[in-house]
């Protein structure tokens, strides 16, 4: 085999190991997303409430999201909505971006398995506010459960 084929084939096998690394987990992504199909409640499936959490909320010239955070304690629990009999969607336990508060509660944007929180596309502005629609997971928690470390 000649140097270059060599060096080639080393190149492709690096960039699809990279690669690799950076997609997210399907399986998590769909442990995840569990709940969202429904809850068990006197023996019938019932839907479970969501709310979207909103970016820009700051205007056209502040970032979507204004702050990173990151739990107080060890992890903090992530709802589908602002609501605290909502199911929990995730165990927050690294960065997060707060984007929205209503009430005692913060709607956080956070990368899934495999990403990071750049991933998240966010900390630029958006025209107008709207509803976050990805490629990074979203939910709610509770304020107090939060220390914001930039921002």
């Amino acid at each position: 085999m000649h140097k270059s084929s060599s060096a080639l084939i080393f190149a492709l096998t690096l960039v699809l190991a990279l690669s690799a690394c950076s997609a997210p987990d399907q399986a998590a992504l769909a442990k995840g997303d569990d709940a969202f199909k429904g809850q068990m409640v006197d023996g019938q499936l019932r839907a479970v409430a969501a709310r979207s959490v909103m970016v820009g909320a700051g205007g056209a010239e502040a970032d979507a999201c204004g702050a990173l955070a990151r739990p107080k304690g060890e992890s903090a629990n992530i709802r589908w909505s602002n609501d605290p009999a909502s199911p929990i969607k995730a165990e927050g336990r690294g960065d997060v971006w707060a984007c929205e508060v209503d009430g005692a509660w913060t709607g956080v944007i956070f990368p899934a398995h495999g990403q990071s929180t750049s991933d998240c596309n966010v900390a630029s502005p958006v025209r107008t506010a709207r509803e976050y629609q990805g490629p990074c997971r979203w939910g709610w928690t509770l304020s107090a459960d939060l220390a914001v470390t930039a921002g």
